[in-house]
């Protein structure tokens, strides 16, 4: 009879044990699959992270390149003014916001101020010119 309990109590106690050990495993799975769900939120929120990060960056990269293409744009404009005969004496300050050029400052004549605005209007990037030149003739101060 002792055989017989200890054989009841050894197949109870296995069966115990390997319902734990299955009990366990399902915890872990359960475990595991909360575990995979929070990795791929994480890596789906990376990712709009990234996103947000790129358009961003794309946003400032445009925004510094309009700011180096209108300084460029003066630089450029000034040097061709000074090149020119009728203008090389002028006091002619360029700066350019978003492609439109404005220049301000003295010039000896109306045709110097026609020249200086065709001069401008020729470069291909200029989307349009503003001017606020004043007529000083040789000898008006």
């Amino acid at each position: 009879m002792k055989t017989k309990n200890a054989n009841l109590s050894n197949t109870v106690l296995t069966a115990a044990l390997s319902m734990a050990a299955g009990l366990a495993g399902c915890a872990q799975d359960r475990v595991g699959e909360r575990t995979g769900r929070q990795v791929d939120q994480a890596a789906t929120t990376a990712a709009e992270t990234m996103d947000d990060t790129r358009e961003s960056l794309d946003e400032q990269t445009e925004k510094a390149g309009g700011y180096i293409s209108d300084a460029a744009l003066s630089v450029r404009i000034k040097a061709e003014l000074l090149k020119d005969p009728h203008l090389a004496l002028s006091d002619i300050r360029v700066s350019t916001t978003d492609g439109v050029v404005t220049l301000t400052g003295t010039v000896s004549s109306q045709i110097a101020v026609t020249r200086a605005l065709e001069i401008v209007r020729r470069d291909p990037n200029v989307k349009s010119v503003k001017h606020n030149l004043v007529v000083r003739g040789p000898g008006r101060v």
